[in-house]
This record gives C-alpha cells, structure tokens and sequence, in this order.
C-alpha cells in the first residue's frame, strides 16, 4: 500500500508495507542502460553511412561547378583580351596536370608565348577530362 504523502518528490511505501517487504524502494537509478546506448550508436552509424556519400556526392559536384566556372572565366578573359588588345590569344589545356595555359601572338611574332603560368581547374584532383579536350 502506497501513503498518499509525498516525501522528498518521491513515492514511498508506507511503514507496515516496508516491514513485510523488507527495505524501502530505492529511488529511480540515474544513467542509461547498455542497450539504450547501443541503439544510440546504431542510429548514428546508420546516419553517417548514409551521410558521407550523399556529402561526397556533393562535394564533387560542387568542385565540377567551380572548375567550369574557371575554365569558363579564363576563355572570357582570353576573348576579352584579344578584343581589347588586337592581337590572337590561345588556351591550351592539360588534362594530365588539370591546368590550363593563356598564350598570346603579338603581331611581329610568329609564334604564341605563354602569358603568365599555367592555371589549375582543380586542386583535389576528381575533376577529369573523360574525353580528349584537343578536337
């Protein structure tokens, strides 16, 4: 039997129930069980496994975006250059090194002559040619 008094925000039993039983029932017990804990790190190794693909996925659309957005920016300077300069401009790309190299033909030469170094599309290497870029 259960007193109706309420001792310490907890339930306890009263005096004539606790002589039958023995001693008084311990209050809830902090803490979390093993299996509880399991099922905690199940579902996290579940998350992360689906996770990292879904975030490698778009980390190499991202790095795709950005090195078509290079090689799209060089070509335009390259034009904007010709245009404003008079003279023939050149991009020469190499899918080896994934670089590019600005060359230009001043008038009196007869030959393009590198301008400036060559220019990396991508740094972590996952953004290949799958086809030869020279047509």
């Amino acid at each position: 039997m259960w007193s109706g008094k309420h001792q310490n925000s907890s339930w306890r039993r009263s005096t004539a129930e606790e002589k039958v039983v023995g001693a008084p029932m311990r209050v809830c017990a902090r803490g979390f069980t093993l299996l509880e804990l399991t099922f905690v790190v199940m579902i996290g190794m579940v998350v992360t496994t689906i996770s990292v693909p879904m975030t490698k996925n778009a980390l190499k659309a991202y790095h795709l975006k950005t090195a078509a957005s290079s090689i799209s920016g060089a070509i335009q300077s390259a034009r904007y250059q010709a245009i404003m300069r008079g003279y023939h401009y050149n991009i020469t790309f190499n899918p080896s090194f994934q670089s590019y190299q600005l060359a230009s033909k001043v008038p009196p030469a007869t030959s393009f002559s590198n301008v400036g170094s060559s220019v990396l599309w991508s740094s972590t290497g996952d953004v290949t040619s799958r086809q030869p870029l020279d047509r």
